[in-house]
């Protein structure tokens, strides 16, 4: 058995723990059992796909047992783990979207990125009637909305996701091309890929194992939904503030995209991390100067 690729393996493990738990903090009294819970669902899904599945292989398996923990985890501390949801932060995000969408396009044939359209298109028309229009959605539209910002986020993800160091589970590698820190990172970026993603998974209301009625499982989608709704946000965004949003960051997303000043990574990163912070603060300031401007 390959020792470098074997602890390669448990750095990307424990980049997957440590993203988890970034997640909701490191204290371990909140953390309790839960934390254990999924760690022994990871375990005993490793085990028993060895065992059930070996054709699969070792490494294989180590990987689908860490994907397990990730879901186990994202259910357990869903309530911890979801963020607050506002228009603001659906608006920023479905542009990044955009450049992604923009940036990554020729790689995908025409029929994809056709249809990749059919559901952008309707959902940034339906974001920027919400984002410039005082009002206040239902429950209903509330979930679409919530739902659509996991999307955004799994699909952010996936297309910077560095899947070709995904190779330490399948075939034979060289270990030697992939750095630790690399793979420490890679773990990180997994594990906060695959948590969303079960976030959107749970709202299928198909039973998970053979014992689960569909009436039970149809329950726990409807508690999911509840906690999703609750997580949404009404703090209505002001026009002028929506506007500022549109005009400056899609214009700088504009000229990047043509101009490349900053590798579109990089660019897509800034926009999720630092872009919200900077619009809470400055943009708020410059509309209530603008309204002083107007009144006086």
């Amino acid at each position: 058995m390959d020792e470098m690729r074997i602890l390669l393996c448990v750095v990307f493990g424990f980049g997957v723990v440590l993203e988890s738990l970034l997640l909701v903090g490191f204290n371990a009294e909140e953390l309790g059992i839960g934390f254990l819970v999924s760690l022994g669902g990871g375990l005993v899904f490793f085990v028993v796909g060895l065992f059930k599945a070996p054709e699969l292989g070792f490494y294989t398996h180590i990987l689908i047992g860490i994907a397990i923990y990730s879901g186990v985890f994202a259910i357990i501390f869903r309530k911890r783990i979801m963020p607050i949801v506002s228009e603001k932060t659906l608006l920023v995000l479905n542009m990044a979207l955009w450049y992604l969408f923009f940036a990554y396009s020729p790689m995908f044939p025409f029929k994809i990125k056709l249809l990749i359209c059919l559901i952008l298109i309707p959902m940034t028309i339906s974001v920027n009637l919400m984002a410039f229009v005082d009002h206040v959605v239902g429950p209903g539209l509330t979930l679409l909305f919530y739902t659509w910002f996991l999307v955004m986020i799994v699909s952010l993800g996936l297309g910077q996701f560095p899947f070709w160091n995904l190779s330490l589970f399948f075939g034979k590698i060289r270990a030697a091309r992939l750095g630790f820190v690399d793979v420490l990172l890679t773990g990180m970026v997994f594990s906060y890929i695959v948590i969303h993603a079960f976030y959107i998974l749970a709202l299928i209301p198909v039973p998970y194992h053979r014992e689960q009625s569909f009436g039970e499982r149809w329950r726990e989608v409807k508690k999911h939904a509840k906690v999703l709704i609750e997580k949404y946000s009404h703090q209505q965004l002001r026009q002028e503030e929506a506007l500022l949003i549109v005009l400056i960051l899609g214009g700088l997303l504009f000229a990047n995209l043509l101009l490349q000043l900053i590798p579109d990574h990089l660019a897509i990163n800034s926009l999720i991390v630092i872009v919200p912070q900077l619009i809470s603060k400055r943009f708020s300031v410059a509309v209530q100067r603008s309204d002083e401007l107007m009144s006086s």
